[in-house]
């Protein structure tokens, strides 16, 4: 049998989520599942769906979430629904769903099933995400003293994230950001902190501050494994010529053979696509392993004046998320050589696989060469893969 309008659980979802990101800011499945109180695992599937329909992106890592793509009043609550359910609601003529079977001669409910139908889509139809914010009380906004972040100034140091107790910062491909107006107290312990002045107060039309949502928001970072962490001990950091004086001398006195890390961090995950020392780079893509089994990994990979030095384990760690940040290294610093050093066990040969990836996505014309460090030491194999795009 036919039905009248239907608003399925996952609509319900979909609806209410969307209510709470109207505000503005980013927040996670577990943060929205809490706020509503309903599954996690179903309403995470729901919004994918609004991902792919390019209303919502999502980010990953313990500050990631989902947030709006568009303005709020440019969403309808029938875009909302057509995605979810695959088509707006039609009008509908008979409950048996085929009037040649209807014992009566003329509909007995007359066209109530049809007005209903229709004035449930007229309504979704002319109401946005934007004009419901503007009919309850916590979607409005007031004038406030709240945080500005200047990006350029910015170098991801972290400090202000560390700083921020109710969890409104956070570090997102190498900048400091403001998650959601609600998390800002407006006090600016922030400011103090920030090495490059790139933090400072603007007065602005901004949702008040809501000290339900901190709570939940430090609920949340408390539970969460923080990488990439927004410590200072994270910075970007180029390392040659920087060693302190006392510790060269010390090295030369023990005849010991002087550093060559060029770069800090060095753990793909924690590395800031932005940082300055991958502009023009030749990246040293390695193994977690390789540098303990290959006792001249230093030597061999990183004394050249461009070399930048970056691991990862194509086993252990998400390998999607190696290509896609990966990508965005290559193409955004104008990377054209890049070093891979992997170990001969097989399931090393995945990290050649995500830099073949990456090099392909990035669309340079880029020099990949493969070196494989045998489990006894020493180098096993070595190839040449070149990218050519015109």
């Amino acid at each position: 049998m036919s039905e009248v309008v239907v608003i399925s659980e996952a609509v319900t979802l979909a609806l209410h989520g969307m209510g709470l990101l109207r505000k503005g800011g980013r927040m996670s499945a577990k943060e929205m599942a809490i706020a509503l109180d309903v599954s996690e695992s179903h309403l995470a599937k729901v919004f994918q769906r609004l991902v792919r329909a390019r209303l919502v992106r999502s980010t990953r890592g313990p500050s990631g979430g989902f947030e709006l793509l568009k303005d709020p009043t440019e969403i309808t609550l029938l875009d909302i629904f057509a995605i979810i359910e695959g088509d707006a609601p039609q009008g509908i003529h008979c409950l048996l769903g085929n009037k040649d079977n209807c014992p009566f001669d003329e509909c007995v409910l007359g066209d109530t099933l049809k007005r209903m139908t229709s004035e449930f889509v007229d309504h979704m139809g002319k109401t946005s995400l934007g004009s419901t914010a503007e009919n309850d009380e916590e979607g409005k906004t007031v004038l406030r003293k709240i945080i500005t972040i200047d990006e350029e100034k910015c170098d991801g140091c972290g400090q202000c994230a560390t700083a921020c107790h109710e969890g409104a910062i956070a570090i997102v491909d190498g900048k400091a950001k403001l998650v959601s107006d609600i998390y800002c107290d407006g006090l600016g312990d922030c400011i103090g902190e920030c090495p490059q002045g790139a933090i400072t107060f603007e007065e602005r039309e901004a949702a008040p501050y809501d000290e339900e949502a901190v709570r939940r928001r430090q609920m949340e970072l408390k539970g969460e494994a923080s990488l990439p962490c927004g410590c200072p001990g994270t910075a970007a950091r180029a390392l040659r010529g920087t060693s302190p004086c006392h510790a060269e001398e010390d090295r030369e006195s023990h005849g010991e053979p002087a550093p060559t890390l060029p770069n800090w961090p060095i753990q793909l995950q924690l590395v800031p696509e932005s940082a300055p020392y991958l502009k023009g780079a030749e990246l040293v893509v390695a193994a977690d392993c390789t540098a303990f089994a290959f006792p001249e990994f230093h030597r061999t990979f990183l004394t050249g004046d461009k070399a930048v030095c970056l691991i990862g384990c194509p086993k252990l760690d998400d390998a999607q998320r190696y290509v896609e940040k990966l990508t965005r290294i290559i193409r955004e610093n104008e990377i054209d050589h890049i070093t891979v050093v992997r170990m001969e066990v097989p399931c090393c040969g995945g990290l050649t696989r995500i830099l073949e990836s990456a090099c392909e996505a990035a669309g340079r014309n880029t020099a990949l060469k493969v070196f494989t460090v045998g489990v006894h030491g020493g180098i096993v194999d070595k190839e040449t893969i070149r990218f050519a795009h015109n």
